[in-house]
């Protein structure tokens, strides 16, 4: 597939993705511990970033997400920032680099993940509802 925007310079295939993260609680007794998995799966990949509307190759549905990243400690992450600041670097590289231009379709998660990606008060905080 050619596209004529770029005249063929532009060799970076585009990808839309979707991320999702949910935190466990690892140990209930004495010492807790909780784990945060970051994990992302692809949803479609074009030959282009022009093309994106016109030629795409579609990942399976029921394909499974892939870590990557990972978040272990006593309490959830302090800062959400912190938490994505590895998975932005990363996309920013990719695309400095040449490899691909990344997009983030949407993020999944249930409330409180939601909550915490967002910086919103938690469900039982006053105002805390998000709509």
């Amino acid at each position: 597939v050619h596209c004529d925007q770029c005249h063929g310079l532009n060799k970076k295939p585009y990808i839309e993705y979707e991320l999702s993260a949910d935190g466990v609680q690892i140990h209930k007794r004495a010492i807790k511990c909780a784990a945060w998995p970051l994990m992302g799966q692809m949803l479609f990949l074009s030959p282009c970033i022009h093309l994106k509307d016109k030629v795409r190759f579609y990942m399976p549905r029921n394909s499974k997400p892939v870590i990557i990243g990972f978040f272990y400690g006593t309490t959830k992450p302090l800062c959400a920032n912190q938490y994505l600041k590895c998975v932005f670097k990363e996309m920013k590289l990719a695309k400095k680099r040449g490899i691909a231009d990344m997009f983030l379709k949407f993020y999944v998660g249930d409330g409180p993940s939601r909550q915490f990606i967002k910086a919103f008060p938690s469900e039982h905080a006053y105002c805390g509802c998000e709509r």
